[in-house]
């Protein structure tokens, strides 16, 4: 479609119709019927596109059709849908861009199913149990993980009957049970082991139970831990190392790793002790946090040089503050 360019006498100026103008001279553009025919064709094809009838007395039918949105059955301008209308999955007359399909598409689950619960005949899902479901024994689909398994054993070690001598290369909890009610021994009762004989030197470090008759003791790795009798059991509890203050212990001069201002901390995993001899303004703090201070001792300038001691339990950091004429004379730690 273009000017009449190639018919022979239209009188197109530079390529386009002009109007006839006397006071020059300038003859009027002619417009050939074969042009002004096809032209017509040219814009009622457009408009059969979407069904519209040509009308002499309307001047916006082209503009209606080109700007139609376009619908199932007809061609037309397409709108495009926003992320919210996407979203929504409403909206019948919009498209939508490759970016936001593949935005919702990634919204929708994993169409698979998922799998079941495991049982003893299928894979599946499994559940673990909680520590109190451990100790009941009694759930039957849940799996145990091996620190629970491991926590469980360690408290279900060896009932002792009408048995010798008990022989163990480890640490053994020992359980008790009452020959009347084959009960947990508890609080308040006195184990009866006259059935349990002596007959095996305890030199060796074995644990050895020896009857009420001959005044002896329950050992447990080597001389480590003793019991004399008569001997308690209360709530299966586990005869375990003591931790207490100065148990395998030992005082060292700690003053040369030891500074004013600074801060340590107790990494023993027990408790520790601090005894230190000082002078001038100085103060012995505590902290469980390293943030909230606790002042254990305090030496004011002008007074005879003194002793701080302080026990500082695990995890705890502890520290000496002091001013220009703070001395540590010996700082001493029982660890």
């Amino acid at each position: 479609m273009d000017y009449p360019k190639s018919v022979p006498g239209v009188g197109l100026v530079n390529g386009l119709f002009v109007n006839e103008d006397p006071a020059t001279g300038q003859l009027g553009s002619i417009i050939p019927a074969e042009w002004g025919n096809a032209l017509m064709s040219e814009l009622f094809s457009v408009m059969a596109k979407r069904g519209v009838t040509p009308d002499e007395t309307k001047f916006n039918q082209l503009a209606e059709v080109i700007f139609a949105l376009a619908t199932a059955n007809a061609a037309g301008m397409v709108q495009l849908a926003n992320a919210a209308e996407a979203a929504a999955g409403t909206n019948a007359t919009k498209a939508i861009t490759p970016a936001l399909l593949r935005q919702e598409i990634s919204k929708i689950p994993d169409p698979s199913p998922a799998p079941g619960d495991a049982s003893s005949i299928q894979k599946g899902i499994i559940q673990l149990a909680t520590s109190a479901e451990a100790a009941a024994g009694t759930n039957g689909t849940k799996a145990v993980t091996p620190a629970l398994l491991k926590q469980e054993a360690d408290k279900r070690l060896p009932v002792l009957g009408s048995l010798p001598a008990l022989v163990s290369t480890g640490p053994i909890e020992l359980q008790l049970r009452s020959a009347a009610g084959n009960v947990n021994v508890v609080r308040g009762f006195v184990a009866d082991v006259t059935a349990w004989q002596a007959g095996v030197s305890d030199a060796s470090g074995d644990l050895v139970l020896f009857s009420a008759t001959h005044n002896a003791s329950l050992r447990i790795s080597s001389d480590r831990i003793r019991a004399s009798k008569p001997l308690y059991f209360e709530n299966s509890a586990v005869i375990t190392e003591a931790t207490a203050l100065g148990s395998g212990q030992a005082w060292i001069n700690a003053t040369a790793s030891r500074a004013i201002g600074t801060s340590y901390t107790n990494s023993a995993g027990r408790p520790i002790a601090v005894a230190i001899h000082w002078d001038g303004d100085v103060a012995l703090e505590v902290s469980a946090n390293g943030t909230n201070w606790v002042l254990i001792a305090r030496r004011i300038s002008g007074t005879a040089d003194t002793n701080a001691f302080a026990i500082v339990p695990p995890g705890h950091r502890y520290r000496v503050t002091g001013g220009g004429n703070a001395v540590i004379y010996h700082w001493g730690e029982l660890r």
